[in-house]
């Protein structure tokens, strides 16, 4: 796309920039506060799984936007194994 000024019609490319947020929320499986920087799309589809933790739980690992996200799913996923294992014992 391109802004287009209103008297001379020039066109000026234009940047698209996703809008990223700073949060901090809460994993009730790991018990602490994460910091991340998330779209707005993705803190809408975290508030829809309940949860951080639901919302990792529940996406493909290619979805998520970088590699600390990708961490952080996987310590998820082990404390959430860990948890059902305690559970069942």
């Amino acid at each position: 796309g391109n802004k287009v000024s209103e008297d001379g019609g020039n066109r000026t490319k234009r940047k698209w920039l996703l809008n990223y947020q700073s949060k901090t929320l809460r994993s009730e499986l790991l018990g602490r506060d994460v910091p991340l920087q998330a779209t707005v799309y993705s803190l809408r589809c975290i508030k829809k799984e309940r949860g951080l933790d639901g919302y990792l739980l529940n996406t493909r690992p290619d979805k998520l936007g970088s590699p600390e996200a990708v961490e952080l799913q996987r310590e998820v996923r082990e404390a959430a194994k860990a948890t059902k294992g305690a559970k069942g014992a």
